[in-house]
């Protein structure tokens, strides 16, 4: 079968935007993301150097911006400035875009006499969408995680936000936690639906490679929940949080109607985004690359040069297969694969489908595939079917 793919320009004509600020007052224990502590000095060169990047970036259409990291709210409002002005003068960046920014409760001007006024300086550069992590309401559960601010910081900084006049605003938690018991998780979420926010992420701590947690996980240190536990965690989440208004729209992600997050939809449906900055990835014109992860590398090297080559085919088909089977309703469109790749998910799939089908993982009605609730669990087996099919 063969397959023409359109040009991506024409598929994606508004591209994500997405900013990567490393640094951090203080690396979390669980944390394996580009980011660093101690580095405050390099923080004039970074912005020098992300201000370049963005200066000879494609001239697009802006559909979202994220400033992630690392910590965003840690680097100083004038260097924040100062970037936001470059995006500005080189993308078209209208009013309607969502542009989210993440936020350490932590950092004190977010949350001390201040705040307000911190809040509305960012809101006067364009930040329209804050995305704070909270990642527990529990003290005892943040000192752990390595956190630098108490649950009281979280709910001060949302009172900021609201006063400077933000509306759009979404915290990160998570479930799993060493020493975490299912009361502990209720009391968080019921901290959390307190707040009345449009949208919050619920994360299953994954001890990843390198950090101090995979350390003490191997020398028997971590004393993390029991897969029942943590499967009783999620099903606690979906409970309370569905009864509360929110809708689970994505594996980790809930909100309420209509307040789902823009950026994050560009990844999940497999569009068109840049990264700049250490570390950040980016897949524009069917071609990924990622930048280097070390601040010290990125400024003496630059960016990296985007791959001659383009994705295969059978790239694009998987990427596309595992990023939108993560949304929980939207599921894979059938308009929208057949527009992409010129064939029906059926034509290209369909013994792998009824397969799927026939053991409850997946649902399809010949316009949506999706997980069903025996499959959500079971995510990452349902993405490993599409490999090679």
């Amino acid at each position: 079968m063969t397959i023409q793919l359109p040009d991506h320009r024409q598929l994606f004509p508004a591209v994500g935007l997405y900013l990567h600020f490393p640094f951090c007052a203080r690396k979390c224990l669980y944390c394996d993301f580009p980011s660093f502590a101690g580095q405050d000095h390099q923080m004039e060169a970074y912005v020098a150097a992300l201000c370049a990047e963005i200066a000879g970036a494609p001239a697009v259409s802006l559909r979202s911006l994220f400033l992630g990291g690392g910590t965003p709210s840690y680097l100083p409002l004038d260097g924040m400035q100062r970037v936001l002005d470059a995006v500005r003068s080189r993308f078209d960046w209208s009013d309607q875009v969502e542009a989210t920014m993440e936020a350490n409760p932590g950092n004190e001007r977010l949350t001390d006499a201040s705040a307000v006024d911190t809040w509305q300086r960012y809101r006067a550069m364009g930040i329209n969408r804050v995305s704070l992590g909270v990642q527990s309401f529990d003290a005892e559960m943040l000192q752990a995680l390595g956190r630098i601010h108490a649950p009281e910081d979280a709910e001060a900084a949302v009172r900021a936000l609201r006063q400077a006049g933000f509306d759009n605003i979404s915290i990160d938690l998570m479930y799993g936690l060493p020493g975490q018991t299912l009361a502990i998780w209720r009391r968080t979420l019921e901290r959390a639906i307190a707040l009345e926010l449009p949208h919050l992420s619920a994360y299953s701590l994954i001890v990843e490679p390198h950090t101090p947690f995979e350390t003490a996980a191997r020398q028997g240190r971590l004393n993390l929940p029991s897969e029942g536990v943590e499967r009783e965690m999620a099903d606690l989440a979906e409970a309370l949080l569905g009864r509360a208004g929110y809708r689970q729209y994505e594996v980790s992600n809930w909100a309420q109607p209509g307040r789902e997050s823009v950026h994050n939809r560009v990844y999940w449906h497999n569009e068109s985004w840049l990264g700049l900055g250490s570390g950040a990835h980016s897949y524009f014109e069917r071609r990924r690359w990622a930048n280097p992860a070390a601040i010290a590398t990125y400024l003496a090297q630059g960016p990296a040069t985007p791959p001659e080559e383009p994705q295969t085919l059978q790239e694009e088909l998987e990427d596309t297969m595992f990023m939108g089977l993560r949304l929980t309703q939207e599921g894979v469109s059938e308009a929208r694969f057949s527009a992409r790749f010129g064939v029906s998910l059926a034509s290209r799939y369909g013994p792998l489908l009824n397969d799927l089908v026939a053991r409850d993982l997946v649902s399809w009605d010949g316009q949506i595939l999706r997980l069903t609730r025996t499959g959500l669990p079971l995510a990452n087996e349902v993405f490993a079917a599409f490999l090679g099919a």
